[in-house]
């Protein structure tokens, strides 16, 4: 995991100041700092209107359409975080005008309630090795390796890196990845 930092003879004195040198040294971070910043300051979801009007869907259908988590990813983030107590979560369900401000895919698992990031700062290999493996071993089949955080979803079964591609994997991650 790439470690960023300021040479000494320009290092400030000003703790914030040093915290917006590596935030903006890490545009993957800096993204992902503005989208939760800004859903922290979102007004919360409106109530679920039960007239029926989902787009097909139904209150009925397993899904929650109040802007929810699915109950796929809660039973998931469940079994995870019994295992691995503590973790942080960072994002997870996001309204598509969210999703769009902060730069998430346009299919994203997060709109449907179906993905978690979690923060992963200072955490060493072995340990991410060990939350890799048991995100899968929980149910999560989609897993993204940045720098400091891990995306999991209960979408399609999938591994990417900071370009969003596979081949973006660091390569201490191929032996936790199952697909």
């Amino acid at each position: 995991m790439p470690t960023y930092s300021v040479p000494p003879q320009e290092q400030a004195q000003d703790p914030i100041l040093e915290a917006a040198k590596n935030f903006m040294q890490s545009p993957g971070y800096a993204r992902q700092f503005m989208g939760n910043l800004e859903g922290a300051m979102a007004p919360p979801p409106a109530p679920m209107d039960t007239s029926g009007g989902y787009g097909g869907h139904t209150p009925s259908d397993g899904h929650d359409h109040s802007g929810g988590m699915s109950p796929e990813a809660l039973a998931a983030w469940e079994r995870l975080s019994g295992s691995f107590p503590g973790l942080n979560i960072t994002s997870a369900y996001r309204d598509p005008a969210h999703n769009a401000r902060v730069g998430g895919a346009k299919g994203s698992q997060h709109m449907h309630g179906n993905a978690y990031d979690v923060s992963t700062a200072g955490m060493s290999q072995e340990s991410l090795g060990d939350l890799l493996a048991g995100a899968q071993d929980a149910g999560f089949t989609g897993i993204g390796v940045y720098d400091d955080s891990l995306h999991f979803d209960v979408g399609p079964p999938r591994a990417w890196g900071p370009s969003y591609g596979r081949e973006s994997l660091p390569a201490w991650v191929a032996p936790y990845i199952r697909y």
